[in-house]
């Protein structure tokens, strides 16, 4: 009964979403490390890990907006985060 349309539409808007929510969790990585960039700035104190969490974000932002089944982890994680605290 189901004809190659249906799927067709379904997998459209699958990837819309997916597509949105890749674009928006890499969005959300860029923010977090301009965050982290401006933090280093102003608080320089003397660690060995503040490269590290400068380059964390972009990182992940990176990977986010390429890889959506990163992105629907990370967005995840980020859901769960901003619930606990």
């Amino acid at each position: 009964m189901t004809d190659g349309r249906m799927d067709n539409i379904f997998k459209k808007v699958e990837d819309y979403i997916l597509g949105g929510l890749s674009r928006f969790v890499a969005f959300l990585f860029f923010l977090i490390a301009i965050g982290a960039f401006y933090g280093f700035i102003i608080a320089r104190k003397d660690s060995s890990i503040q490269e590290y969490l400068l380059i964390a974000p972009a990182l992940l932002g990176i990977l986010a907006y390429y890889s959506r089944v990163i992105a629907t982890a990370l967005f995840a994680i980020l859901v769960i985060f901003a619930v606990i605290l």
